[in-house]
């Protein structure tokens, strides 16, 4: 039976049975060398049904292939269930007891403000002395959600004669509203040899001292959705980077930003310290420190940095999604959608159009122009293929409406190596 007969029997999505022959937990019985379609058994239900059962008792999809892959018997593997079993507990004991530390904590962690000279300073309530990173988060979270940001390292101050010490650092009020910002990347190129290659993100920090402390960043980062920058020859952008002697330039939705760098020798290694003008920056702060190791000093091109998908797949009809469909709403993952929460956002993308003979349009929104823009593509079953990317498809009925999730391949996927989101449509 095909994939999607499969699903259906095992009441399950068909990503998941392909998420699951990837892992090489439920490899297809047939593939279809030429069309590449997945045909299943009979005998690999109860297999499925395995996993799953795996699964809900908390076992890793790593374990769980290894527990297959042996062959375990029933008894064997109920042995393996009571050993889950008391794992599990230990872990509610260990989180029940950390709830209560961060609780008694939370209450009566609090900052005091002050200013000198000009300078605010932030200084924390007293804690234990081997709590000191979870102080700094702490502080770091309350100074976030004050709407304050730290601009200097923490120093820690001991009580004389008390068994406790606190933080202490400066820090500038940020306004309530985000600017985008426009600096003019349009300028003119000048070389530099030595940062020609490809650069690892080490790490996002609030400032130089952060970074040799080790303490980093943890939300809004660039450092958290990339894992490399790359700095190719004679200044040429790629996605939303380029970049002349002294600065990277970078374009997002929030504007256009000309971080100036500059490049250290630390060990053996070569390290490029850069003034990133992100969040914090757009609501009137300081610019952080994002921290590159240079991986290699290769000259690369676009196509060599860039993923492409394989597009050269033969139609097949898939009558469900014949006709005008209408975006609804755009969500991180399918399993996070909630129909009755439809964000208010004013999409880049608008609406897609399935043709009978393969073809497909979609509707960009251009407001400048006060009209859209059309751009062609070619579709199959389960994907629509557009520039190089297969952006797969599926369809969903949530209490008894049709939905269409389409994955959105954007530069994040294509450059940036994350999972891609979902657009979802309705009938239009």
């Amino acid at each position: 039976m095909q994939i999607g007969e499969f699903a259906r029997i095992c009441d399950t999505k068909i990503t998941i049975l392909r998420h699951y022959d990837k892992e090489g937990l439920l490899e297809p019985d047939y593939v279809d060398a030429f069309t590449g379609y997945r045909y299943y058994s009979d005998a690999q239900i109860p297999i499925f049904f395995r996993i799953t059962a795996l699964k809900k008792a908390g076992f890793s999809l790593a374990e769980i292939k290894e527990i297959l892959a042996s062959g375990e018997n029933n008894d064997a593997i109920l042995s393996l269930f009571e050993k889950k079993q008391a794992e599990l507990l230990r872990m509610v004991e260990d989180l029940e007891d950390a709830r209560k530390i961060i609780l008694k904590e939370k209450e009566r962690f609090e900052i005091n403000f002050s200013e000198e000279n000009g300078t605010i300073w932030a200084k924390s309530t007293i804690f234990h002395a081997n709590a000191l990173s979870q102080a700094q988060r702490m502080m770091d979270s309350t100074l976030a959600a004050k709407r304050y940001q730290r601009i200097s390292s923490y120093r820690v101050q001991s009580i004389p004669n008390a068994a406790g010490t606190y933080l202490a650092c400066e820090v500038m009020r940020l306004r309530s509203f985000a600017m985008n910002i426009h600096d003019p990347i349009l300028i003119p190129f000048e070389n530099d040899e030595a940062v020609i290659g490809k650069w690892e993100i080490i790490g996002e920090y609030i400032c130089r001292e952060d970074f040799f402390s080790g303490f980093s960043k943890e939300d809004h980062t660039i450092s958290g959705r990339l894992k490399e920058i790359y700095f190719l020859p004679g200044g040429r952008r790629y996605w939303c980077y380029g970049w002349t002697k002294g600065y990277l330039l970078c374009s997002s939705y929030g504007g256009t930003t000309a971080n100036r760098y500059t490049v250290e020798r630390i060990g053996d290694e070569f390290y490029m310290f850069v003034e990133l003008k992100s969040y914090e920056y757009r609501y009137g702060g300081n610019p952080t420190i994002l921290v590159l190791k240079q991986i290699d000093h290769r000259s690369y091109c676009e196509e060599e940095i860039r993923k492409r998908d394989d597009v050269e797949k033969p139609f097949v009809l898939d009558a469900r999604i014949l006709g005008d469909w209408k975006v609804y709403d755009f969500t991180k993952t399918m399993e996070s959608f909630d129909p009755t929460k439809k964000q208010a956002d004013i999409f880049p993308l608008r609406a897609l159009s399935f043709a009978e003979n393969g073809e497909a349009l979609l509707f960009h929104r251009r407001l400048q122009e006060g009209m859209d823009a059309e751009e062609s593509c070619l579709w199959t079953k389960d994907f629509l293929l557009r520039k190089n990317l297969a952006c797969a498809y599926e369809l969903r009925t949530i209490e008894g409406r049709e939905y269409l999730f389409l994955e959105w391949k954007s530069g994040d996927y294509v450059y940036g190596g994350q999972e891609p989101p979902y657009y979802i449509f309705i009938r239009g």
